[in-house]
């Protein structure tokens, strides 16, 4: 049962810096816990568009360049869940560094990689330095900041990742084109180098909390439930949902699950605290924060689509694209601790479901004579409902929890955030083939081959093939063909708004858990 009673939070959860030297402590503390996030974001947005880039310098195929993302993303996924346990032995500070430090080199040996099979090597190393990045960065922003601080300090780490969004695409696009493919692995070197010196300068090493055993079976069991989940997720739309290497492992998965779940419940010392989930108010959070990550990374795959194979923008064009909506996200991040801290949490989420919903009603307005103010205006929407939900969600949902929880808290929601967006994209790509397919039927079985319209249509593009030349037969052909391509493209667009009708309603569907998101605050002195 979930329990409507949240603990109040103690003053002595949460670690605060000392007096005589906060305000430049604190703001040196920030700034190193705000790298972490931005070159973790800064990261996947420069190695996705060098992609082609490194498909062609190392003269491989896209299904083996797709485990350039799929290996680093199970690497991190799988980290994750253990950051409670190991942030226990080693403590917040140490564990940061090493996961910066652990990250960083990685990356520079990912762009030295002298093959793909190094490459892949590379970037496991480099997924488990991430999946220390974003959960332990935000424990050490809460450690150092005042409790009544909680909801700014949360979004001044959210406004790392924001800069990472906005950096990420230009400068992976400029490097990938003006230099080379490699040179996008070493964008993250200073700002990963600076980030490591100044947590070992600056940041209070924390100490060691009580020793406990390492849940090796739970650790083991999850493990094979995520990479077969994850593994099968990132290959479905190369398999299809109904072969039999994706049944198998999703089956492998569905048996993962349940003997992990009963080793947790009867472990003296379990890897991931499952009292957490019977907390409504993190269970609720743990919910917005799967659809949040299908909203965070579906619509940015859609919206790209669309731009790139409706729109016909180039790679460089739709990136440029994005800058407003990263732009929107920082300043709703800032708004958002604004309201946090000195009004109703709910406001500020009530605010980023209100942007989410606007950036997927506009796209299922979309049609082919949109222009790429209408996308800027999708991004500010989506960066919008973004900056005012993300921060807001990780503040509520931890408050009331002890340091140690808090920590392991944050890096599940960390973690549903990776499985919500890599499940949103394979389910939304299945739904979109699917549903172009049965657009594309209707127009066919409608043909509008009777119609004026049609018609009209084909008579215009025979025109054109006979003033290049052709024949009357050859001209007859072009024109089908154009024509059927004309309607493909119209099917996308279709297909596309449909998809993003099904983001709406998930998005809506939040509303309710939302509103059940009441903060614990702390007590007043």
């Amino acid at each position: 049962m979930l329990s409507e009673k949240e603990p109040t939070i103690q003053q002595t959860d949460i670690a605060v810096a000392p007096p005589t030297h906060r305000p430049m402590f604190i703001a040196g503390v920030m700034g190193c816990c705000m790298l972490g996030p931005f070159i973790n974001i800064l990261d996947t947005n420069v190695v996705n568009v060098a992609l082609p880039r490194m498909m062609s310098g190392l003269g491989t195929d896209i299904l083996t360049i797709r485990w350039v993302v799929t290996a680093y993303l199970i690497a991190t996924a799988v980290t994750m869940p253990a950051i409670g346990w190991i942030g226990r032995m080693l403590g917040n500070q140490r564990l940061y560094a090493i996961g910066l430090s652990v990250f960083t080199s990685a990356s520079a040996l990912c762009g030295m990689a002298p093959s793909v099979e190094f490459l892949i090597l590379f970037r496991i190393i480099q997924g488990l330095g991430a999946g220390v990045l974003m959960p332990i960065s935000w424990a050490l922003m809460i450690q150092v900041s005042p409790p009544e601080q909680r909801g700014m300090a949360t979004s001044i780490w959210a406004i790392g990742a924001s800069l990472g969004s906005l950096a990420g695409l230009p400068i992976g696009g400029y490097f990938a084109d003006a230099v080379d493919w490699r040179a996008v692995f070493f964008v993250n070197f200073i700002p990963g180098s600076l980030a490591v010196l100044g947590t070992i300068l600056l940041v209070p090493a924390s100490e060691r909390e009580e020793r406990v055993p390492f849940d090796g079976w739970g650790f083991l069991t999850l493990s094979i439930a995520l990479i077969s989940l994850l593994v099968a997720l990132s290959q479905v739309q190369q398999e299809g949902w109904n072969s039999p290497f994706i049944l198998t492992l999703l089956a492998l998965c569905g048996l993962a699950v349940p003997v992990f779940l009963i080793i947790e419940s009867y472990s003296a010392n379990p890897l991931i605290d499952l009292s957490l989930y019977k907390r409504l108010l993190y269970a609720s959070g743990t919910m917005v924060s799967i659809i949040m990550g299908v909203f965070f990374y579906a619509s940015s795959f859609l919206v790209i689509l669309f731009a790139q194979l409706v729109l016909d923008y180039s790679v460089q064009q739709s990136a440029l694209m994005l800058i407003p909506g990263s732009v929107a996200m920082i300043i709703a991040a800032y708004s958002a601790g604004w309201l946090v801290d000195r009004f109703e949490p709910r406001l500020a989420m009530m605010l980023g479901l209100f942007g989410f919903c606007a950036c997927c009603y506009l796209m299922v307005l979309a049609d082919r004579r949109m222009t790429a103010i209408f996308i800027a205006w999708v991004y500010i929407w989506r960066g919008f409902g973004l900056g005012f939900l993300n921060a807001p969600v990780f503040a509520v949902a931890t408050s009331g929890l002890e340091p140690h929880r808090a920590r392991m808290a944050s890096s599940l929601l960390s973690l549903s955030l990776v499985l919500g967006g890599t499940f949103g994209i394979s389910l939304l790509a299945t739904l979109m083939e699917r549903w172009q397919t049965i657009h594309q039927s209707r127009f066919a079985e409608a043909q509008m081959l009777t119609s004026i319209g049609t018609q009209q249509a084909l008579g215009t593009f025979t025109d054109i093939a006979q003033g290049l030349g052709l024949g009357s037969g050859a001209a007859g052909l072009y024109a089908q063909g154009r024509l059927s391509a004309m309607l493909g493209r119209e099917a996308l667009v279709h297909a596309l708004n449909d998809c993003f009708a099904f983001v709406l309603v998930l998005a809506i569907g939040c509303v309710g858990l939302v509103l059940m998101m009441r903060m614990v605050r702390p007590p007043r002195q």
